[in-house]
């Protein structure tokens, strides 16, 4: 086997013995250490230059009760009823009490007039009942991942009056109708508004028995008044006085996102807070209450 050859000169002296001195660095060094490097740092190295691929792909949940890997309970309709401070201004005695709306707010309370419904007007077309959903309930740490805008839906049946053998007929006003918001799919129904009745979110955020929170705050824009009103799960008046951290915890509704093998559904949880109920006399079917949160001035 060939080496490397030195010669090495000794120095001329009366003795026979030489000795050699042949320094050794003891310091670690990264002989012979390829996997390491290749594991260790090219690896790395190379994860950091190149930005990390994500899957993008939304799919849209549909709304459902009793969900489980591999059932659900359809629900045909989703109702977002708003309940402004400024409450009903019906007679005790009128069209509308026969109607069950004289305790909901109506159009004329939040200041539409016949002719804005009648007509569907700018004001009333360029209204927007935002829905703003978050990954905590937690104000000072949370994120906004998406959102959900529905405008108002004014039928012919809304702005027809009703048959004049109908008791109190004379009171009857367009704009006397409930600020509610009626979601449907419109495959089942096709008079019906499917404008925020379905939740999109990211495909690769939910598995099979892995659902994903997320938390709706709800925000109505009047495009007639130019106002902003925000709302929380219960009623409250600028009269009750609450600790922030109990104001802050009604402000949220919880929705919990679903993949099964039958597709995806999201349900709107009931525990989480006191305003959720079904329709009366329509099972499986969801009513969000919503009201004004109220401002101390």
């Amino acid at each position: 086997m060939l080496v490397n050859r030195y010669q090495i000169r000794l120095p001329e002296s009366t003795s026979t013995g030489v000795t050699i001195n042949i320094p050794i660095d003891m310091t670690f060094q990264l002989v012979d250490q390829s996997e390491i490097i290749e594991r260790d740092f090219v690896k790395n190295e190379v994860e950091a230059a190149i930005n990390p691929i994500f899957d993008y792909e939304k799919v849209r949940f549909e709304p459902a009760r009793n969900i489980s890997a591999n059932f659900r309970t359809p629900t045909p309709i989703v109702v977002y009823a708003l309940n402004f401070l400024s409450g009903s201004t019906q007679p005790p005695t009128s069209y509308y009490q026969n109607q069950s709306q004289n305790i909901e707010t109506v159009y004329e309370n939040i200041g539409f007039t016949n002719d804005d419904i009648k007509f569907r007007k700018s004001g009333l077309v360029k209204s927007i009942l935002r829905l703003e959903f978050y990954d905590s309930d937690i104000l000072t740490n949370q994120r906004l991942l998406f959102f959900l805008n529905i405008r108002p839906k004014v039928t012919v049946n809304d702005v027809s009056p009703p048959s004049i053998n109908t008791p109190y007929v004379q009171d009857y006003k367009a704009n006397r109708k409930v600020v509610r918001f009626d979601l449907s799919d419109t495959s089942l129904n096709i008079n019906g508004n499917s404008e925020g009745y379905n939740i999109y979110s990211y495909k690769d955020e939910v598995e099979i028995n892995l659902p994903k929170e997320v938390y709706m705050r709800a925000i109505f824009n009047n495009a007639k008044t130019g106002t902003r009103t925000r709302f929380m799960t219960e009623y409250n008046t600028p009269n009750i006085s609450w600790p922030i951290d109990q104001f802050m915890s009604k402000i949220f509704t919880k929705y919990v996102l679903h993949k099964t093998v039958l597709g995806y559904y999201y349900a709107i949880d009931t525990n989480y807070s006191s305003n959720i109920s079904t329709i009366p006399n329509t099972p499986n079917t969801y009513l969000v209450n919503l009201y004004e949160a109220a401002v101390i001035s």
